[in-house]
């Protein structure tokens, strides 16, 4: 209780990234990304859209890094809960994809992404993005 109050205090507020992918090179790949540029954010990795469910009724994110193409209930439909929940709706959403095509970015988008992105991840653009998204300052890293 002290710690949650010393961070209201001091006005730091960590910053919570989930990742929804069945790759677990890219959870690792986004991990590394934000433990060497972004010094205290939190990372949590699920492999899949059901354990994404599960997740997300304890752990908000301030950002969910999503993959289409995720077995069991895809990202467009994991998307689509999201934001259509009251509860979750806010939460910023990166889609991430390697089949990159235009039907797919629109379909994303529609069920509510704010922004879009294909693999493999460029590590300076996939930097930018969490950058603009989070609305931080460069000067975090």
């Amino acid at each position: 209780m002290e710690q949650i109050r010393n961070e209201l205090e001091s006005g730091t507020n960590k910053k919570k990234i989930l990742v929804i992918d069945d790759e677990r090179e890219v959870g690792t790949f986004i991990t590394d990304l934000v433990k060497s540029h972004f010094p205290g954010f939190e990372v949590k990795v699920v492999l899949d859209g059901f354990s994404a469910g599960r997740i997300l009724s304890e752990y908000i994110p301030d950002l969910i890094v999503l993959d289409l193409m995720l077995p069991g209930v895809n990202g467009f439909d994991v998307c689509t809960q999201i934001k259509s929940s009251k509860h979750l709706s806010g939460i910023k959403i990166l889609a991430v994809t390697g089949y990159d095509s235009v039907e797919n970015r629109a379909k994303i988008l529609a069920c509510g992404a704010d922004d879009y992105m294909a693999k493999p991840m460029d590590l300076k653009a996939l930097d930018d993005k969490i950058i603009a998204m989070l609305n931080l300052k460069e000067s975090v890293k």
